[in-house]
This record gives structure tokens, sequence and C-alpha cells, in this order.
């Protein structure tokens, strides 16, 4: 793709952020490439913690602002949440293996990607997070194929925002497969235990850009 492809989602509060994660968890594929941009506080880390809740991780989601990179399994996706606020080192980039993680099967998210300009592969999709007076927007760009694929696979918007919220992902997680059940939805987790294919590492995922 030559030109990236957009949308902007409202996210009033943090519950909100947490339904926009359900529905973006079944979306994901192996291999993908996501930016995270927007300043302190905007929400980036609330989505990733979402996100994995969402795909059913039930520990501990840490921020890697220190260790810069967190790895999780969860709904038979690899996932790896970066955290560049604090990368300085190009060395270290080599040093710590971090390339070797962008290996076509890893999701990558990572948060603060200009800090390491030139280092990292480019992006499928970046969501940028902006501070509203009523909450937070997010806008979503596809830069490939595979990243337009992905938000091709959202809806237009994000029905029932309060109901979902109002589960509480965290807490409850029962009831919310429940909920979305009824929605004639399915938890992210087992839409890719059905569908082999979306955890399925292909070659061609992965990249040689560097």
């Amino acid at each position: 793709m030559h030109e990236p492809n957009h949308s902007r989602i409202a996210l009033p509060d943090e519950a909100a952020t947490a339904a926009f994660a359900v529905r973006l968890a079944r979306t994901l594929r192996p291999g993908l490439v996501i930016y995270l941009r927007g300043n302190l506080g905007a929400g980036k880390t609330t989505l990733v913690r979402a996100l994995l809740q969402a795909l059913g991780f039930a520990g501990r989601v840490k921020s890697p602002t220190y260790t810069l990179v967190e790895r999780y399994e969860a709904g038979g996706l690899h996932l790896r949440h970066f955290d560049l606020y604090r990368f300085r080192d190009a060395e270290e980039w080599e040093s710590s293996g971090f390339r070797d993680e962008f290996d076509g099967c890893n999701i990558c998210l990572v948060e603060w990607p200009e800090q390491a300009t030139g280092l990292l592969p480019p992006a499928d999709v970046s969501l940028t997070f902006e501070i509203l007076q009523d909450g937070r927007e997010v806008l979503l760009h596809a830069y490939t194929d595979a990243g337009q694929q992905c938000l091709n696979a959202l809806p237009p918007d994000i029905p029932r925002l309060a109901a979902v919220a109002a589960l509480r992902i965290r807490r409850d997680r029962h009831q919310l497969g429940a909920y979305l059940a009824g929605a004639g939805l399915h938890r992210a987790s087992r839409w890719n235990r059905n569908n082999p294919s979306a955890t399925t590492c292909s070659p061609s995922r992965i990249r040689n850009v560097w």
C-alpha cells in the first residue's frame, strides 16, 4: 500500500478502551507489527493490557518501561510488548536480540517507535492516541495489506461499549464471554482456536528489512 488507510474511534473512558481491545484482539494475525503512538498517559499501555486480557491472558501485565520488552502467549498467539521510551543505544538493539523478535510469527506492539527509527521494521498498523477533554481518541492507520486486513476486520463502530465495559474484563472473564456469546461474538482466544490459520506463522511474513 502506498497511502495509509485510516479511521478514528472515540474512547471516552478506560472501559471503552477495554471494549475496543476485545474487537481488536479478534483481528490479530501472527507477524503483525503495531506501532502505538501518543503522549505519556494517553492509553497505550492500557490498551495492551486490555488486549491481552481479551485474548485470555490472566497474569499480570507489566509495563516494559525498564525492561523494554515483555513477552506473552495468549489466545494461541505470541505477543511482544515493547516500550522504547528509555531506549537510547542502538547497540543494545542487537545485543539484546530485539531484532530477532520481529520474526514473522510474533505480534509486536511497540510504544514510542520513534525512539528506534532505522532499527524497527515498518508498521503494518499504527494506533495514535490523542487526549481529549472528554476522554481519548485513537487514529488507526494501515500501511500494508496485512494491516488493512486487520482494520477491515473491525466493525465501523464499537457497539454496546458501556455494556461490555460494565462486565469489567479483569474481574469477570466468564461473564464477559457469556455476554459476547449473547451478542453473537466470541472471545478472541476461542476464535483463534477454532481458526488454526489465524495462529500459523507464514514464511512470507518473516521480514528482511534491515
